[in-house]
């Protein structure tokens, strides 16, 4: 499990000094500001220290500011000259500080000093509900490396770039209250470069219109070590949630190792992912449109490969905290309309006896399993790690809503539903005796394997005992080359191909 106190740690220094919107009373004062970052900041495992204050009219002026956060065998020490704290007389706090300010970070091997710059930020403080809200606009946001001292490590080159930033964030008033934030960046562009004993590794990325969620409770109950128990923090209700999309999205990656290099370079168009962790769910999920990737290498078999695809996408949920009764699970994986280029198709089929329209591939689960135990603990791990998933989760119900497989002119689609009797562990050795229906259909498959023999591709020896698969468990479609396949399990584990009795 990673470290996740140092992702508290940096959840409070963005919270602190980055991107936030308004709401207010007519009571906030520069004072009451200055002591809830001081308070957020000590719950967050941080240390906030600084030279004096000053108080002049409607102004608290802060001075030497240094935040410190370690974490492992790293500490990062931030330094910020001037915070000053303006009462608006509306009920609101504006924060100026330094337009720019450097952060030390320390590792066992030496030091970077990172420079962090906003020059036009403007934050606003006001009162919410359960903390404070800070909106916040930043024509631009600039991030870089200044200096290194690394033993025998050359400095790396590093730098983001965003402009656009605006948005609010809230930190709680109450060790353990909510904390959110929803920003939005025009553009965003960054860059890391590393060179070492004559190998580089460049990488870029650039995105347009990203909008970046976050809401997190119970962060004073994040475990502070690996082998602490997360599944009892996240029932004494610790929630992380995060959710960012773009509008447009690019990358590359440039390698050489030993005298090969290797170029990657890729786009995509409405990306999202999307994270949630609670004691209800564990569910992740990404998806972007219109993706394409272009691989250059000397060890390719090609001087260069591009892969289309109109939509890519994947997810996975499941329940986390035990119970006796059947909670909701899902996986998701979609790839429609994956285009190769002629160049591949023509390395394994350079007669072109495949149509070479593009592929799909797409699998929409969903059912019910019953936890034994919570998803996160020690038990789950151990039975997961002795005989596998299935003894880890007992499997309730599946529903298969949608399969389908397309490539080479056939089509597979699928749709059926099973329920689970895990009382009974002999009728299906091993596994709980299923009750259900799976509908199949296959269309242009005894062509595609055809064809496959054809090629080479697939012996004819394997091809035969693939058409007596075929024979025993389909029937012909009401189409050309249409085969159908109903396959049944009854209560008394009487297994059935199109009403025929194979078990």
């Amino acid at each position: 499990m990673p470290h996740l106190r140092r992702s508290r740690g940096a959840v409070a220094f963005a919270a602190l000094f980055a991107l936030a919107a308004t709401g207010a009373r007519a009571d906030l004062t520069a004072e009451d500001v200055w002591a809830v970052w001081q308070s957020y900041a000590e719950d967050s495992g941080q240390v906030m220290a600084f030279g004096a204050t000053d108080r002049d009219g409607d102004t608290l002026a802060v001075s030497d500011v240094r935040i410190t956060t370690e974490a492992d065998d790293l500490t990062v020490l931030a330094t910020i000259d001037r915070i000053v704290f303006t009462e608006q007389g509306d009920g609101t706090v504006a924060v100026a500080m330094d337009d720019s300010y450097p952060m030390l970070i320390s590792l066992p091997e030496g030091s970077l000093t990172v420079s962090i710059s906003h020059p036009g930020l403007r934050l606003v403080v006001s009162e919410a509900e359960d903390g404070l809200l800070h909106s916040l606009n930043a024509p631009e946001l600039v991030v870089g490396l200044d200096a290194a001292d690394l033993d025998d490590i050359p400095a790396p080159e590093i730098r983001l770039n965003a402009v656009g930033v605006a948005g609010s964030y809230t930190i709680p008033t109450e060790t353990g209250g909510p904390v959110t934030s929803d920003l939005t960046i025009a553009a965003v562009n960054a860059e890391l470069k590393i060179e070492a004993d004559g190998d580089m590794a460049d990488i870029e990325y650039a995105a347009t219109g990203m909008r970046l969620g976050f809401e997190g409770a119970g962060l004073d109950l994040l475990p502070e070590e690996d082998d602490d128990d997360l599944g009892a923090a996240l029932r004494a209700g610790l929630r992380l949630g995060f959710d960012a999309s773009y509008d447009t999205m690019r990358y590359r990656f440039e390698v050489e190792e030993d005298g090969e290099r290797t170029d990657l370079a890729g786009n995509a168009v409405d990306g999202r992912t999307r994270f949630v962790m609670d004691a209800d769910e564990f569910a992740f999920e990404s998806a972007s449109r219109n993706g394409a990737l272009t691989v250059v290498g000397s060890e390719l078999p090609l001087p260069e490969i591009t892969l289309t695809a109109a939509h890519l996408a994947y997810g996975l949920s499941l329940p986390v905290s035990a119970r006796p009764e059947p909670q909701e699970m899902s996986v998701v994986l979609r790839a429609v309309d994956l285009v190769l280029p002629d160049s591949v198709w023509a390395l394994f089929d350079p007669t072109e006896l495949l149509p070479r329209g593009p592929a799909t591939a797409v699998l929409d689960l969903g059912g019910s399993v019953v936890l034994p135990a919570d998803l996160f603990s020690d038990e789950t791990a151990m039975a997961a790690m002795m005989g596998g998933p299935a003894a880890a989760i007992q499997l309730e119900s599946l529903t298969l809503s949608e399969l389908l497989v397309r490539f080479g002119g056939a089509a597979l689609t699928g749709v059926g539903a099973f329920t689970f009797d895990n009382t009974d562990l002999t009728t299906f050795p091993g596994m709980p005796r299923p009750t259900g229906t799976l509908d199949l259909s296959l269309r242009g498959g005894t062509t595609l394997l055809e064809a496959l023999v054809a090629m080479g591709v697939l012996p004819e020896d394997q091809a035969m005992g693939a058409r007596m698969m075929l024979a025993l468990f389909t029937r012909p479609g009401e189409g050309p080359d249409e085969l159908l396949s109903t396959l049944e399990v009854r209560e008394d584990g009487a297994v059935f191909a199109n009403g025929m009795r194979l078990q």
